[in-house]
């Protein structure tokens, strides 16, 4: 049985870690309102024993660090924290998506990970997206996957939680009745879809409540979501999956186009799916998931810089940054060329994340000038490699140019240094756009994430098939012992940023807020890259010198992790 814990605290907790709440509280609204980094607009590092939840709004985090301070582990703040912050950033996340989670058992040293992803419905034809096919327009459920959210929720409670699903919604439910309040980021959020009203008018409905963008500030309500959180409370997460609610969500996606059955509804179950790893240094290990996330492409990363002294080279020096854009390059190319549900592709993992396809890689890395592609990395090579692994694979390569950000990301860590890292969406902001009449369900699209090109490619859309998709955080160990995490939104740009933010703490001894804070460097295509503000303009000389096309950018990913000083047992 569940146990439920009284709302009252020991004060001595309460002191504690009230430091670590007010820190945790600042980091969130600086994610949800953000600055420009390199501006000298820093956040301090938090730190603390007793637990630190990580998340992009002020108020989520709160209600998650509650829960620990009530005797809850890692898993029930996560949740909680999941499940608040569908209403506090609904433009990115709501129970009409899906997610991934990365989780750390301090008892047993293992990571895991629980994928409550989803795909087209298995009757899904391509036709359907036209002829010749293209993306379907804002508004559409025809790029809306299963939503596996609330199915996910459930499964990790149930296994390593230690409170109900009511007890973890009931935030979520008091905070929709109650309201939010607007800031910048919601508004807009809100803004930038106004156009598409007359087309979703039960978006509109709940979203512009006036008739208008609600101002900052301004209160939000979400009753019709409070009381789906309600049901869900009282029957449990079938009512979504087998009940009421699956009714209405299916015919709700069957009347506007897409084809999905109770029955898929009926058997859905989240995954608990197989990790792949690398080691990295003196004694490092960092782990992603396997399976049609694409995360494996941080392995290769690692596996490439691991050839070259890159504190030697010097943080931010013009060979540091031209290697962190060489690896990135990789990443990209061969996340378009092989990565894609499995069930429907012969993935090359073990070549891919192999020491010896990057040793082949860095041979004909140039630290003096960009080298294109092709040469950089042969298209052969996979296939060459591929004869010593025993595996097949794919050989088409195209530069991916899906950049979408919507997305959450949660992270705690707990007393006893338990880990949950949590990444959950809903697709573009507001996801499709749809909401499911009187439920205040945002169905998602997460469908933009297959590709139409190549042709009949390893992430084309397919029945049946789960999307390629780039959630899912990154776990380090450090002599077997928990090292850091770190999740974030960027649609195809989280695996660069998680890989690079990663790479700053092991080879240049960041620490967590002074990883994520420094300057990115995001390559976008062909050879041009991003970076933000903060790298000196001596520096992007060089790098144009090496053949580099740069631009600049503002702000791209939010990432949010929990690291551990395993000698001091200091969180962070």
């Amino acid at each position: 049985m569940k146990k439920r814990f009284d709302i009252k605290f020991n004060k001595f907790i309460f002191f504690a870690i009230t430091l670590t709440l007010i820190a945790s509280i600042c980091i969130s609204a600086y994610s949800a309102d953000p600055v420009p980094r390199g501006t000298g607009r820093g956040i301090p590092q938090v730190s603390g024993y007793n637990g630190i939840v990580a998340a992009s709004t002020s108020v989520a985090p709160s209600i998650g660090l509650k829960v620990l301070m009530e005797g809850g582990n890692a898993m029930d703040a996560a949740i909680t924290t999941a499940a608040m912050i569908t209403v506090a950033e609904p433009m990115a996340s709501n129970i009409g998506g899906h997610g991934i989670m990365m989780m750390y058992d301090a008892k047993t040293g293992e990571v895991k990970c629980l994928d409550w992803g989803g795909g087209m419905p298995k009757a899904f034809t391509i036709d359907q997206w036209g002829t010749p096919p293209s993306p379907p327009e804002p508004g559409s459920v025809l790029q809306t996957i299963f939503p596996g959210t609330l199915a996910g929720w459930a499964e990790a409670l149930d296994k390593y939680g230690t409170i109900s699903l009511a007890e973890a919604l009931q935030p979520a439910i008091d905070y929709a009745e109650q309201g939010i309040s607007v800031y910048p980021f919601l508004r807009d959020s809100i803004a930038n879809n106004e156009v598409y009203a007359p087309i979703v008018p039960e978006w509109a409905r709940i979203f512009m409540p006036n008739g208008r963008v609600p101002e900052l500030g301004e209160r939000l309500k979400f009753p019709d979501l409070a009381n789906t959180y309600k049901l869900i409370a009282k029957e449990g997460p079938d009512v979504f999956y087998k009940g009421e609610l699956a009714d209405k969500v299916v015919k709700y996606l069957n009347d506007n186009g897409q084809r999905f059955t109770k029955e898929e509804f009926a058997n859905y179950k989240p995954i608990w799916r197989d990790l792949l790893s690398t080691t990295y240094r003196d004694g490092y290990e960092i782990f992603v998931v396997k399976n049609q996330n694409y995360q494996p492409v941080i392995l290769t990363m690692f596996n490439i810089w691991e050839n070259f002294n890159m504190k030697e080279l010097g943080l931010y020096s013009p060979e540091s940054i031209h290697l962190m854009i060489e690896a990135s390059r990789v990443a990209i190319a061969d996340r378009t060329a092989y990565y894609g549900d499995p069930d429907f592709n012969d993935v090359p993992y073990k070549v891919l994340t192999s020491k010896e396809y990057a040793k082949r890689i860095t041979e004909n890395i140039n630290l003096n000038k960009f080298v294109p592609l092709e040469k950089l990395r042969p298209s052969t090579l996979v296939e060459e490699l591929a004869k010593n692994f025993t595996v097949s694979n794919k050989e088409n390569v195209n530069i991916g140019k899906n950049t979408r950000e919507s997305t959450s990301n949660i992270a705690v860590i707990d007393k006893d240094h338990n880990v949950v890292l949590i990444t959950q969406t809903i697709g573009d902001f507001m996801g499709s756009l749809n909401v499911v009449p009187g439920t205040g369900i945002i169905l998602n699209n997460e469908g933009c994430f297959y590709d139409l090109e190549p042709l009949n490619g390893p992430n084309y859309p397919q029945g049946g098939k789960k999307v390629e998709n780039q959630m899912g955080a990154a776990i380090v160990l450090k002599d077997g012992k928990y090292f850091a995490g770190i999740g974030s939104p960027g649609g195809t740009q989280i695996a660069q940023c998680l890989a690079k933010l990663l790479m700053l703490m092991i080879d240049y001894d960041l620490k967590i807020q002074e990883a994520i804070e420094a300057p990115r460097v995001r390559f976008r295509s062909g050879n041009e890259t991003q970076l933000e503000g903060g790298i000196p303009w001596e520096i992007r000389e060089k790098l144009w010198e090496k053949g580099h096309y740069i631009s600049k950018a503002t702000f791209f990913c939010g990432p949010s992790g929990v690291a551990l000083d395993s000698e001091t047992g200091v969180l962070m």
